[in-house]
């Protein structure tokens, strides 16, 4: 395991707050996400946004927050 995925993981196990910044293209921004039209931007179901969601929910109470460039 990488010294940096370490450190962030001893992060959320002691509670404290995390940044993730996600970069990427419209897919990162949740383009084309769980639509049948495959038209939607809905950055809720993006993939950043549902990590951010499945750490805060590991890690609870730690502080987790995404940030899409």
């Amino acid at each position: 395991m990488s010294e940096d995925l370490e450190a962030f993981l001893l992060k959320l196990r002691a509670q404290q707050a995390v940044h993730i910044v996600a970069l990427g293209s419209s897919m990162t921004l949740g383009k084309e996400c769980e639509t049948e039209r495959m038209v939607a931007t809905n950055p809720p179901c993006a993939w950043p946004a549902r990590l951010e969601a499945l750490l805060s929910q590991l890690f609870a109470p730690a502080t987790v927050r995404e940030y899409v460039s």
